[in-house]
C-alpha cells in the first residue's frame, strides 16, 4: 500500500521559469509556509527537480531540513509525499551535512499514537538507510514495531528491515534470529511469513550469517512446500548467492533439482529466472553497425562459478522437455514448451561464455542436438532461440584463439539461420500480430548479421538471400532488411554491388508512391525511402557514380520530405558522396524557419560543395581545361572558411557545436596546408636559388639550404601539418561522448597529416630518416573507415617507393617534390567521410562545476587581505571546487567516467603600465601556481579542496608591492578519466578573479622606520 514508489512527478519541469539555486529553494520555501495543503504539496513535490538541477550539499542539505520539519509537524498526507521525495532523491540524500538533526525530526514522529503515522516514518526512515545505517534507535524502532498488533506498521517495519538489512551489518546480525523465529513461529501468519523471507536475502555480509540463512531457507522449503513459499524462497536464496558467489555451485545444482524435481509450472519457471540470475549480468555490446545488432544479449560473467556438469543437466532437461513437447517441438504455449523456451533462453545467456561452452564444441554433443531439433519448431519462439545458441557458438569459435580449431560446422549453422529467416517471412503475411511478426524477424536477421561478422565469406550469400525477399517484401519490414543489409555492407567494400538494380528499382517506386501517399503511411514510406538512399551510398563507396544512379537519386531529393532529404543529406556526407549531399542540402537551406538551423544547413552545404570539389570529378567543356589541384585545394579551403563562420553563427548556449567546429577548422587546417605545400613545390622551378647559396649552406652546414627558398618552405609546411596534427588529437581527447567509429576517424585524418609531416621532413631535412608508422587497427571496422585507410595506405605506398634506401644525394630534387604533391593529391581526391559524432550524439556526458568562495556581487573580485610583517608575503585562499556529472540518454555506452583530474592555476593580471622588460615579469616569477587533484565522484558528485597562495606583485622598478594589491585569475578546469586510464579535456573550464591587499602592516612600518631615521638623521 504505502511502499508503492511514485517515480513520475518530477520528470517534468512543471512550468518554472530559470532561476538560481537560492532564488528556487526561497520559492519553495515560501510553498512550504503556506496555510494551503495544495501549496504545501506542489512544493514538495518540486524538491526533486531542484536536486537534480542543483545537486550541491549546501542546498539539499537545507532542503532536506525543511522537508523533515514538514514531516514533524506535517499531517500523514504530506509525510506521504515528503517520503517520495526521500524515495526519489536516494543518490543525494549523502549529501546532508546535519544528517542528527534531520533524523531527529524524522524519528520524533515514531512516537505518535498514529500507527498510519509510525508506519510512514519507518518507510522515510528505511529510505535514508544508505545514510543512517547504524543508528541503533532506528533499530530498536523498527524491531520494536515488528510486535505490533497493527498491520500496516508491522507492514511498514518489514519494508524498512528490508533496506537496513542491505546497508547495516550490525542490523543484519541482530535481526537474523529474530526473523527466523517469526517465520518458523506458529503464531505469524502466512502472508507475512511471505513478507519477512525477503528479508533474509540481504543477510550477506559474513560467510557465518550469509551460512545460517541458506541452512534455514533449506529448512523452509520441505516445510512449507506451498507454491508461494517456495517460488519466495528459491528468490531468497538465488539473491543470496549471488551476492556471496561462494554458493553459486550449490545453488546452482538446487535450482536444477528443483526444475527436473517439481512438476509445477511456477517454479520451473522461478527456478530457471534464478538460473538466469546466475549466469550473470554482464555489458552489452556497445557497438554495434545496426540497429539489429543490439539485441541486448549479454555475457555470462557468473558462469564460470557454475559446477561440472551443470550445462549438461540443464541441456538434458531440456532435451526432456521438447520430447514432451513433440519431436521437434510443436509449440511453446504449453507448460512444457514455455519452461523449454525459457531454458533456450537462458542456454541463449551460456552459450557467450567460454567457460561454459568449451565442453559443447563438436558436432555431435548435446548441446547442438537440441538446437538442432529445436530449430525444426513450427513454434517460431522456440526455432529462433535454437538458432541464437548456435549462432553464439559460431561466433564465439571464430572471436576465441582457443576454439577457432573446433570442428563446429559453419555452413550448416547458415543453413539453419537461412532456414529460419525463410520460414518467418513466409509466415508474416498470415501473422494476426505485426509487432510480435516484426521482432521475430528482427531476431532471425540478427543470427544473419552475426554470422556475417564473423565470417566475412557468408556476406554474398547472406546480401543474395536478404535481396530476394527484398523484392517482395512490403511494409515496415522493409526498414529492417534494409538496416540488415547496411549492417552486412558495412563489414566491406562492394558488399551490396550485385542488389544495385534492385535498389534503383525500388528507389523509383517507393518515389512514385511517396507522392499518392496519406500523411499516415507517408512517413513509413520516407523512412523506407531513406534507408534505400543509404544502401545505394554504401554500394557506390569506392565507385564512380553512373548517370542512372545519379538520376535517380536525384529524383528521390526533389520529390521526398524535407526531414527525409535532409537525413538522405547526412548518410551522402557520412559516406562520402558530397555531390548528392549538396545538391539536397541547396534545397533545404532556404526551408528552415530558425536562423540557426539555416546557418547549420549552410554550413554543411558549404562542407560539401568544398569536397566535392575535391572528390567528385569536375564536368567543364571540352574546350576548358580542367581546375588544377591547387586551384581546387584553393576554392575547397574558401568553403570551409564560410562553413566555419556558418558554424559559430549556428551554435547556441545549449548546441555550442563545439565538435563540428574544431573538426571543420582541423580540415580547413589540412587543407591550407596541402596548397601551401603544391606551391612550395612549384617554388623549386620558379625560384631558383640565389648566388649566395652555396656559401649559405656552407656556412650553416646544411646542404638543403642549396635548393634555396624551397627548403626553407617545405620546413614550413611539415610545421604546418604538425600543428594540422596537434588540432586532430586536441580533438580527439575532447570527444569522450564519440562512438569508436568517429574516434577512428579523426585518428586516421591526423595520421594523414603526421604521413605528410614526415615525408617532407625526410625530403627537407638531412637528418631525418624516420618513415611514418600507420596504425591498421581499425582495417576491420566499418566500411567508411575501411575507405579512408585505403587511401591513406595508398599514399604511403607512394612515398615508401620513393624513398626505399638511403638518399644517395643530399638535394631536394623535382622527382621528391613531385612526390609530395602526388600524395597530396592521393590524400584530397578520397572522398572524405564525416564521423558519425558530427552529426549525432548517441551518449551525453557533461560535467558542471561550482566554486567557493564566490564574489558578493557577480563580475566582482574575491578580496583577500594580505598577512605578514613582509609586503610580498601576500596571502592564502582556501578554494572548495564541487561538481556533478550530469549524464544523457544511454549514460556509459561507450565509456564512464571513473574519475575526474581537477587542475587549477593561478596567474597575475599585469596591468598596462607593467613593462614587459621588468626580471619579474621576464623571468616568470612569481606568476601563479598549478595544483591538480584526482578526485573520484560518488553517486556522480564530487568535491576537492585546495590552497592557493597569492603573493603581492612588486612594482616593477621599484621592488615593493604595488600600493592598490595585486589581481590574480584563478582557472578551474576538469577532465574526465574513463575506466582504463585515459585522460580526455572535456571540461569545463570556470574562472575566479582574485584581489589580494596588503593590509599596510609591511608597507606602514617600513615607511614609519624611515621617516623616523630621517628625523634622527636631522637631529644629529
Amino acid at each position: 500500500m504505502i511502499g508503492v514508489r511514485v517515480s513520475a512527478f518530477n520528470e517534468n519541469g512543471l512550468g518554472e521559469p530559470e532561476q538560481d539555486a537560492n532564488s528556487a529553494l526561497t520559492e519553495l520555501d515560501k510553498g512550504l509556509r503556506s496555510g494551503r495543503v495544495g501549496e504545501q504539496c506542489e512544493a514538495i513535490v518540486r524538491f526533486p527537480r531542484l536536486f537534480e538541477k542543483y545537486p550541491f550539499p549546501i542546498l539539499i542539505n537545507s532542503s532536506l531540513l525543511k522537508l523533515a520539519d514538514v514531516f514533524r509537524v506535517g499531517n500523514n498526507f504530506l509525510r506521504v509525499w515528503v517520503l517520495r521525495v526521500c524515495q526519489q532523491s536516494e543518490k543525494h540524500l549523502d549529501k546532508i551535512l546535519n544528517v542528527d538533526e534531520f533524523v531527529r525530526r524524522i524519528f520524533s514522529v515514531i512516537h505518535s499514537n498514529d500507527p498510519v503515522a509510525r508506519a510512514l516514518t519507518l518507510l522515510t526512515l528505511g529510505s535514508v538507510a544508505g545514510v543512517i545505517p547504524e543508528r541503533q534507535q532506528v533499530h530498536h524502532g523498527i524491531r520494536r514495531s515488528l510486535d505490533s498488533r497493527d498491520a500496516v506498521e508491522v507492514e511498514a517495519a518489514i519494508q524498512a528491515a528490508l533496506q537496513f538489512a542491505a546497508q547495516s551489518k550490525t542490523f543484519a546480525l541482530s535481526m537474523c534470529n529474530k526473523i527466523s523465529d517469526m517465520i518458523q513461529g506458529l503464531s505469524t501468519p502466512a502472508d507475512m511469513k511471505l513478507r519477512l523471507i525477503p528479508v533474509l536475502q540481504h543477510m550477506h555480509h559474513d560467510t557465518a550469517t550469509a551460512g545460517m540463512v541458506r541452512q534455514l531457507c533449506l529448512q523452509l522449503l520441505p516445510s512449507y512446500p506451498a507454491e508461494e513459499f517456495v517460488l519466495v524462497t528459491l528468490n531468497a536464496m538465488t539473491q543470496l548467492a549471488s551476492a556471496t558467489l561462494v554458493d553459486v555451485p550449490v545453488q546452482v545444482s538446487l535450482l536444477l533439482k528443483q526444475l527436473s524435481l517439481d512438476p509445477r509450472g511456477a517454479v520451473g519457471t522461478a527456478a530457471l529466472g534464478g538460473l538466469l540470475q546466475l549466469s550473470g549480468s554482464g555489458d552489452t555490446s556497445s557497438s554495434q553497425v545496426a540497429k539489429i545488432g543490439n539485441d541486448g544479449s549479454r555475457e555470462a560473467s557468473l558462469a564460470h562459478h557454475w559446477p561440472d556438469g551443470a550445462v549438461g543437466e540443464l541441456t538434458a532437461i531440456a532435451m526432456k522437455l521438447s520430447s514432451v513437447s513433440g519431436i521437434p517441438p510443436s509449440s511453446s504455449r504449453t507448460t512444457s514448451g514455455r519452461l523449454l523456451s525459457r531454458a533456450l533462453t537462458l542456454l541463449c545467456r551460456l552459450s557467450s561464455s567460454a567457460a561454459v561452452i568449451q565442453s559443447f564444441l563438436y558436432p555431435e554433443s548435446p548441446l547442438l542436438d537440441l538446437c538442432m531439433k529445436c530449430c525444426y519448431s513450427t513454434d517460431v519462439v522456440l526455432a529462433t532461440k535454437a538458432v541464437r545458441v548456435m549462432t553464439n557458438i559460431v561466433c564465439k569459435c571464430n572471436q576465441d584463439e582457443w576454439a577457432r580449431g573446433q570442428t563446429v560446422v559453419v555452413d550448416t549453422v547458415a543453413d539453419k539461420a537461412e532456414s529460419l529467416f525463410l520460414y518467418i517471412t513466409c509466415q508474416d503475411g498470415a501473422s494476426k500480430n505485426p509487432e510480435r511478426s516484426k521482432m521475430y524477424v528482427k531476431q532471425s536477421l540478427y543470427c544473419l548479421v552475426s554470422l556475417a561478422r564473423s565470417h566475412r565469406k557468408l556476406c554474398p550469400r547472406f546480401v543474395e538471400l536478404i535481396g530476394s525477399q527484398l523484392e517482395i517484401f512490403e511494409g515496415a519490414n522493409v526498414v529492417l532488411l534494409c538496416e540488415a543489409l547496411g549492417a552486412i555492407g558495412g563489414f566491406q567494400v562492394g558488399a551490396l554491388l550485385p542488389l544495385l538494380p534492385l535498389l534503383l528499382l525500388k528507389l523509383r517506386t517507393s518515389t512514385y508512391s511517396l507522392l499518392n501517399l496519406p500523411p499516415a503511411t507517408k512517413r513509413l514510406h520516407s523512412n523506407t525511402v531513406t534507408m534505400l538512399c543509404t544502401l545505394v551510398f554504401q554500394t557506390m563507396v569506392g565507385y564512380e557514380w553512373t548517370d542512372e544512379v545519379f538520376q535517380v537519386v536525384e529524383e528521390v531529393i526533389h520529390k521526398a520530405p524535407l526531414w527525409a532529404t535532409y537525413r538522405i543529406a547526412r548518410s551522402a556526407a557520412r559516406y562520402g558522396h558530397h555531390r548528392i549531399g549538396s545538391l539536397a542540402l541547396c534545397r533545404l537551406v532556404e526551408q528552415v524557419s530558425s536562423e540557426h538551423l539555416h546557418f547549420w544547413l549552410v554550413a554543411l552545404r558549404e562542407m560539401s560543395a568544398g569536397e566535392a570539389l575535391l572528390s567528385a570529378p569536375v564536368i567543364v567543356a571540352p574546350d576548358v581545361k580542367p581546375p588544377t589541384l591547387l586551384t581546387r585545394l584553393s576554392m575547397a579551403n574558401a568553403h570551409y572558411a564560410k562553413a566555419v563562420a556558418a558554424l559559430k553563427a549556428a551554435s547556441t548556449p545549449a548546441h555550442g557545436l563545439q565538435f563540428q567546429l574544431e573538426w571543420a577548422r582541423a580540415r580547413g587546417e589540412f587543407l591550407q596546408a596541402a596548397s601551401q605545400l603544391c606551391l612550395s613545390a612549384a617554388s623549386l622551378c620558379t625560384a631558383p636559388p640565389p648566388a649566395i647559396a652555396t656559401s649559405l649552406a656552407h656556412s650553416s652546414r646544411d646542404e638543403l639550404l642549396r635548393c634555396g627558398h624551397a627548403t626553407l618552405q617545405l620546413r614550413k609546411c611539415a610545421k604546418e601539418f604538425r600543428a594540422c596534427s596537434d588540432l586532430y588529437w586536441k580533438l580527439y581527447q575532447s570527444a569522450f561522448d564519440a562512438d569508436p567509429s568517429s574516434l577512428a576517424n579523426i585518428q586516421i585524418l591526423q595520421q594523414m597529416c603526421v604521413l605528410m609531416a614526415t615525408n617532407i621532413e625526410r625530403v627537407s631535412l638531412s637528418s631525418s630518416k624516420s618513415e611514418a608508422v600507420l596504425d591498421l587497427s581499425w582495417q576491420h571496422c566499418n566500411l567508411e573507415t575501411q575507405h579512408l585507410l585505403t587511401s591513406i595506405q595508398e599514399a604511403s605506398a607512394v612515398g615508401r617507393q620513393l624513398f626505399q634506401g638511403d638518399r644517395e644525394t643530399k638535394s631536394i630534387t623535382h622527382l621528391l617534390v613531385e612526390c609530395l604533391v602526388k600524395q597530396v593529391e592521393v590524400l584530397s581526391d578520397t572522398a572524405l567521410c564525416f564521423p558519425r559524432f558530427f552529426f549525432q550524439v548517441l551518449q551525453s556526458t557533461s560535467v558542471k562545476l561550482a566554486i567557493s568562495p564566490q564574489p558578493r556581487v557577480p563580475g566582482e573580485s574575491v578580496f583577500v587581505m594580505g598577512s605578514g610583517s613582509s609586503g610580498n608575503v601576500g596571502s592564502q585562499l582556501a578554494l572548495k571546487v564541487e561538481g556533478v556529472v550530469q549524464h544523457g540518454g544511454r549514460p556509459g555506452l561507450f565509456r564512464r567516467v571513473a574519475s575526474l583530474l581537477l587542475t587549477v592555476s593561478t596567474a597575475p593580471v599585469h596591468s598596462r603600465s607593467t613593462s614587459i622588460t621588468d626580471p619579474a615579469v621576464k623571468t616568470g616569477d612569481n606568476t601563479g601556481v598549478v595544483l591538480s587533484q584526482t578526485v573520484t565522484p560518488h553517486r556522480d558528485f564530487f568535491a576537492a579542496q585546495f590552497l592557493l597562495a597569492f603573493p603581492l606583485q612588486p612594482v616593477p622598478g621599484v621592488g615593493a608591492p604595488t600600493s592598490g594589491g595585486t589581481q590574480y585569475v584563478v582557472s578551474v578546469e576538469a577532465c574526465a578519466i574513463d575506466e582504463e586510464g585515459d585522460v580526455w579535456r572535456t571540461g569545463p573550464r570556470a574562472t575566479l578573479s582574485v584581489k589580494v591587499h596588503d593590509d599596510g602592516e609591511g608597507r606602514g612600518g617600513g615607511g614609519g622606520g624611515n621617516k623616523a631615521g630621517g628625523n634622527a638623521r636631522s637631529r644629529n
